[in-house]
């Protein structure tokens, strides 16, 4: 997303996102998240259609662009210009798929922005089964970024510590938090994380023994889902202290409306002197 400045929000750039070739041609054209605080929309331009169908191969790509969520409508009109829609030969108006706190608060303006049927979907589910989708299709290098060790201490040392405390809370009861049992011996930190083979071609979840394996979103708020080994998942946890808890903080700091001037914080102030 290009910088944004007061109300004033200067031209988007589409992100690109690469896919398996046979996903361009049989979806419908577009779908939409509308979160707490940003609109984002995958769709299929004219573009990525002519340069996929009826070619020999694997790979194609889709747009992604997102919106802050108070632009909405200029946003739709973005997509509506630019997306390639597949519709029904019989004249029936197309389904597309809807997620986030506004997909369902903001269902009319959508449908008559792409003259579609709009379908609310629970984005934990689209999440896990997009992973599924993509993983047998798509090798680590298409799928997944380099993978970083030194980005595992962090998270890791945190969970150390929120076990230290949740065993030290839990030694005096005999009861065990619902969380916990959930949690238990599903995954293991300490042992390997298996064999990572970044040079294959052929699809994560065939090269290499990726299941099971813990999802995250950090978005609005902050959710863990399990896949298992028999491609089932299940959701594990489930925060609101996400993005939302740090945007009420910040509003309440600065008295700013909306979250995007609130952004470059992050990288100019030192989080101690804010």
């Amino acid at each position: 997303m290009s910088s944004t400045k007061g109300s004033v929000v200067s031209e988007p750039k589409d992100e690109v996102l690469l896919v398996p070739n046979d996903l361009v041609e049989k979806t419908v054209g577009v779908a939409v998240d509308i979160g707490a605080s940003m609109l984002k929309i995958v769709f299929r331009s004219k573009e990525n259609l002519e340069e996929s169908v009826g070619k020999d191969t694997k790979l194609g790509h889709l747009q992604l662009v997102s919106f802050p969520r108070d632009k909405l409508h200029e946003g739709l009109d973005y997509v509506a210009k630019r997306c390639a829609l597949s519709r029904p030969a019989d004249g029936r108006l197309p389904t597309i798929c809807t997620t986030g706190t506004g997909g369902w608060e903001f269902r009319k303006a959508v449908s008559q922005k792409f003259n579609v049927r709009t379908k609310s979907v629970v984005e934990f589910d689209c999440f896990a089964n997009a992973f599924l989708y993509l993983a047998s299709h798509l090798s680590r290098k298409h799928l997944l970024h380099p993978y970083d060790d030194e980005a595992t201490v962090e998270p890791l040392r945190m969970v150390e510590e929120y076990v230290e405390v949740m065993t030290a809370l839990n030694r005096s009861s005999d009861e065990t938090p619902a969380s916990d049992r959930n949690c238990r011996g599903k995954l293991d930190f300490s042992g390997s994380m298996g064999k990572i083979i970044a040079d294959s071609n052929e699809p994560i979840a065939e090269a290499e023994e990726i299941y099971p394996c813990l999802l995250t979103i950090c978005g609005s708020v902050f959710t863990y889902i399990i896949i298992n080994e028999d491609k089932t998942f299940q959701l594990i946890e489930y925060s609101a202290r996400g993005g939302r808890g740090f945007h009420a903080l910040g509003s309440l700091l600065t008295g700013c409306k909306v979250c995007y001037p609130l952004t470059p914080f992050h990288s100019t102030v030192y989080y101690l002197s804010l």
